[in-house]
């Protein structure tokens, strides 16, 4: 287990190098700069702002120079926000580890035991039900269900604010509609799971010798049926994390998707850079995580 785990982590370390290399010549070869769009910028100050980022030097030069301050802790200096890229991303980032795992929590309370019963009352109104509300909740995109929850939920509640971010009840709209999604699909996969080891012949035999249904979900069923489910968490925190500016847009969160558009729009090279290596890191830790929870659940997977 051990061995597969540093192959994992070799394997990460590998994605995030390419990442960060491809991300930081896929920025350069966008037209222009971050000092592109001053139009009243003299050519002797743009110049000197240039030099100051080591933008006036060769393509590869630059690249040298920032895998060194890379491997010295220092992500560079925000070339619009004149700040460096580190205070940005300690500053913004928590708000958007909070939202992700406040939404990931929400999914997995609803989404899990949802398809747990769907699995249990196969074939029924509770089952018909439950997937098709699933359905709906996998069809609704996050800046529908923002609106309306603020509009309904957020406007008719007063200790809701539809606004803001100043103490954990201003986490509730955001993380719900951050997680519905979620929960959705976690139940679609819970259920499949279960219905797949339900179906195997050691839950039939314990079924004819007269175990109780409780039992034979809690300790033999479980284990096995929410594998697909361990497996899909990982991934969908890191995505729920980073693919959260939407909700943070809507619910006014000072979170990371900000400076991800504006960085992208303004074409700032070193929080962009910053941001995505961030990103990257997060999803090959959380993948690595979700490896280990796995091979937990299933004893084969630590002889891969």
């Amino acid at each position: 287990m051990l061995k597969i785990i540093i192959n994992r982590l070799l394997q990460g370390i590998l994605v995030i190098v390419s990442l960060y290399t491809i991300t930081f010549f896929m920025v350069r070869a966008l037209p222009g700069n971050a000092f592109t769009s001053d139009k009243t910028m003299p050519a002797k100050v743009l110049q000197q702002n240039l030099a100051r980022h080591n933008l006036d030097k060769p393509i590869m030069t630059q690249y040298v120079l920032s895998i060194g301050q890379l491997l010295d802790g220092d992500l560079g200096e925000s070339a619009t926000k004149k700040r460096p890229v580190i205070d940005i991303i300690s500053h913004s980032f928590p708000t958007s580890v909070i939202l992700g795992v406040s939404g990931m929590i929400i999914a997995v309370l609803i989404g899990i035991p949802a398809g747990i019963i769907a699995a249990l009352k196969k074939n029924s109104l509770i089952d018909y039900s439950t997937m098709m509300f699933a359905m709906i909740g996998l069809s609704v995109p996050s800046f529908v269900i923002g609106p309306l929850l603020a509009k309904f939920v957020g406007s008719n509640v007063p200790f809701l604010k539809v606004a803001g971010w100043g103490d954990p009840l201003d986490w509730v709209l955001p993380s719900i509609t951050l997680g519905l999604a979620t929960a959705a699909y976690l139940a679609r996969i819970t259920r499949a799971g279960m219905l797949d080891v339900l179906s195997q012949d050691y839950i039939r035999t314990a079924q004819a010798k007269g175990v109780k249904q409780s039992t034979i979900v809690i300790k033999h069923a479980l284990k096995g049926g929410l594998i697909p489910s361990v497996a899909f968490i990982g991934p969908a925190f890191a995505m729920l994390v980073t693919g959260s500016f939407i909700v943070e847009t809507i619910f006014q969160a000072p979170g990371m998707g900000q400076h991800f558009v504006n960085a992208t729009k303004d074409r700032d090279p070193f929080l962009l850079q910053g941001i995505v290596l961030l990103f990257g890191t997060l999803i090959v830790v959380v993948n690595i995580a979700s490896d280990i929870a796995l091979m937990a659940l299933n004893p084969r997977l630590r002889q891969a």
